[in-house]
């Protein structure tokens, strides 16, 4: 009995051990693409202003 609990325990952290290191990579790979969209609107608010204000008045009318 106690070689399966043994086993099954192995198992797991072989499986929690994968799992974090990948949620590291999902992780990192998450930041990059919110960094990298946030860069772009940016720098589309920077050239669009215009545009970016009129939509923010607009979310501000609408939704608050």
């Amino acid at each position: 009995m106690g070689r399966i609990i043994t086993m099954i325990l192995r198992y797991a952290a072989v499986a929690i051990n994968w799992i974090w290191r990948n949620i590291k990579n999902v992780a990192a790979a998450l930041v990059s693409a919110i960094r990298a969209g946030y860069t772009a609107l940016s720098n589309f608010c920077q050239k669009y202003a215009w545009a970016c204000i009129a939509v923010y008045n607009w979310l501000d009318r609408t939704f608050f």
